[in-house]
């Protein structure tokens, strides 16, 4: 918390103080004050109810606006007015957290008045692996045509061998500049196009000047992730998104490196408070995941009193031992039958099977929706 300094004064410093006169302008400003305090409540309502109906990710790893706690709704919905973010467009949920992702990133450097454009290359071993690969099926294919008469045919598929064998050595020797973990499943070079401070930007955009190749400059970064496991990197290290998700987060932290060196007067601050931003709402996302594994804690057992499981897809008894068939429409519901007591000479139960009770056990994990490190746990 930010120390502020004692605002007592003396009471006839107090007395001199309630004397004073509000002037028109002073009113003026509390009246503003006061619709900014609207505006800003009406903007954050309607980023919540947009919230509310997203969805984001597919299949199991999919997550719903709806399914979030209110709290948490409020809290991106902060987190997006603060930002400026599209929660749709430029924010993504990875590992159950909330991330901007590249399209925030190129939104924002687009605004500036400098920026003229960006490329982004993947450059990691596999990548010039297969660059290699396909330069060589071209020189086979090359030699099989000269065989066969086709001169033309065979000097095309060399030189097409030959540009994809120059592609490769370039990837090879960005890799080699920038270092990346060799393990690393993707490595993504970004590289910044914007002009220089003394450019003459408004000829330039009245067309004034067509050749303002001379006034840019290029300013790269790279970034890298997946293949770390957990095994490679104690905790405070790993880094389960990006293991998660190599492709998009690599892609999302190159540019955003690449955006922050390339207009650091501004950005380097920008991208600090952007970064307290994440903390804080990724801290927001923590509290309600605990909630959502302590109300999965409060449900039945499998051994306990429950209706149905759908594990499997389709309804299915959950504890067979005392299961009634669910009520239909129309149909009066028979009274239980009573329980039978066991015979006292009844045979023991059979050895427990510990692959059937762990099959089992998994089943009513991911029928609770609990799945990757939450079921490892």
């Amino acid at each position: 918390m930010t120390n502020q300094a004692s605002t007592a004064v003396a009471p006839r410093e107090m007395e001199e103080q309630l004397g004073h006169i509000p002037s028109d302008d002073e009113i003026e400003g509390i009246r503003k004050a006061g619709a900014q305090v609207a505006a800003y409540k009406k903007e954050v309502k309607k980023i919540y109810q947009v919230i509310e109906g997203l969805e984001w990710g597919s299949g199991n790893s999919a997550v719903k606006g709806s399914s979030l706690s209110p709290q948490t709704r409020y809290a991106m919905a902060e987190f997006c007015r603060i930002t400026r973010a599209n929660p749709q467009y430029h924010v993504d949920v990875l590992g159950g957290k909330p991330y901007l992702n590249a399209n925030y990133w190129e939104d924002l450097i687009n605004s500036h008045p400098l920026f003229h454009h960006y490329e982004q290359r993947e450059i990691s071993k596999a990548t010039e692996d297969v660059l290699r690969q396909r330069a060589l099926r071209h020189r086979e294919l090359a030699t099989e045509l000269e065989a066969a008469g086709d001169a033309e045919g065979a000097a095309k598929r060399r030189a097409k061998a030959f540009d994809l064998e120059e592609e490769a050595e370039d990837i090879a020797m960005a890799r080699a500049h920038w270092d990346p973990r060799e393990t690393a499943t993707a490595v993504v070079e970004t590289t910044i196009y914007r002009f220089i401070n003394q450019a003459p930007i408004e000829a330039i955009q009245r067309g004034e000047i067509v050749e303002f190749e001379q006034y840019l400059i290029a300013v790269a970064e790279c970034n890298w992730a997946g293949g770390m496991g957990r095994t490679m990197a104690d905790a405070k290290k790993y880094d389960p998104i990006g293991d998660a998700n190599p492709s998009t987060t690599a892609r999302t932290r190159s540019l955003r490196r690449a955006a922050t060196k390339s207009f650091s007067a501004w950005m380097q601050q920008y991208d600090r408070q952007i970064e307290k931003a994440e903390h804080a709402i990724e801290a927001e996302w923590e509290i309600v995941q605990e909630d959502k594994r302590q109300e999965r804690a409060s449900l039945p057992s499998r051994s306990g009193p429950q209706a149905v499981s759908t594990s499997n897809g389709e309804p299915e008894a959950a504890n067979a031992s005392g299961a009634r068939p669910l009520p239909v429409d129309g149909e009066d519901t028979p009274e239980p039958a009573p329980t039978p007591e066991p015979a006292e000479d009844a045979a023991e139960d059979p050895e427990w099977d510990a692959t059937d009770a762990r099959k089992r056990f998994f089943a009513t994990l991911r029928a609770a929706g609990i799945e990757g490190d939450e079921r490892k746990e």
